[in-house]
């Protein structure tokens, strides 16, 4: 018998467990399929999502449930896109609600993608992909992503530092300094030699 987790973050915590401590522990993560996640271009895309292509970066964040669910963070996602020069950037959100809270920046609301071919192209539309939530064990939407080929800007909570390395395939942040993530998101978001490095990564 053994304990299998997607994450790393979950490992440990098992093994810092009375109950489990003495358990086999065996880390495999979520697999992505790379058939259906990966670079490409998508031209057309824009116009099937209702997105402007424009020369404003495209910051995505997903969520399956609702976009004002406080464990994802979007709250403090908003914070620190406040700090940074709205007309370099606009955000695209996909979940289950609209979310319409007024912002100094654009914001384009998607419904929540349930075909996986869509979101990779929504993936490959955007140019960053941020993670922001308080508490997260493997996220597939950072998973996918990095397949895309997609920088990603994350806090360093649950399995977000099993996906992103510092500073080699994106930022990973303290959390919940959102002056910080603000900072270096602003410094992906003005950089596109370090978004392709990262995106190579």
């Amino acid at each position: 018998k053994a304990i299998i987790s997607p994450s790393k973050w979950l490992i440990d915590s098992v093994q810092n467990s009375k109950l489990y401590n003495q358990a086999k522990l065996i880390n495999i993560p979520y697999p992505v399929d790379q058939n259906i996640f990966f670079p490409k271009k998508n031209f057309n895309s824009f116009k099937k999502f209702n997105l402007f292509k424009n020369d404003k970066i495209k910051i995505f964040f997903g969520v399956f449930g609702n976009a004002s669910d406080k464990r994802k963070g979007l709250d403090l996602l908003i914070k620190s896109l406040n700090l940074i020069d709205p007309n370099l950037f606009e955000l695209v959100i996909a979940s289950k609600n609209e979310f319409d809270q007024s912002c100094k920046f654009k914001i384009q609301n998607l419904n929540y993608i349930e075909s996986e071919k869509d979101l990779s192209k929504i993936y490959n539309i955007c140019d960053i992909v941020v993670l922001t939530s308080r508490l997260d064990n493997l996220p597939n939407i950072a998973l996918e992503a990095q397949s895309c080929g997609k920088p990603l800007v994350g806090y360093n909570v649950g399995g977000i530092p099993d996906i992103i390395k510092d500073n080699y395939n994106g930022f990973l942040i303290k959390p919940f300094n959102f002056y910080l993530f603000s900072k270096k998101l602003g410094i992906l978001i003005k950089n596109k030699k370090l978004r392709k490095k990262f995106s190579l990564n």
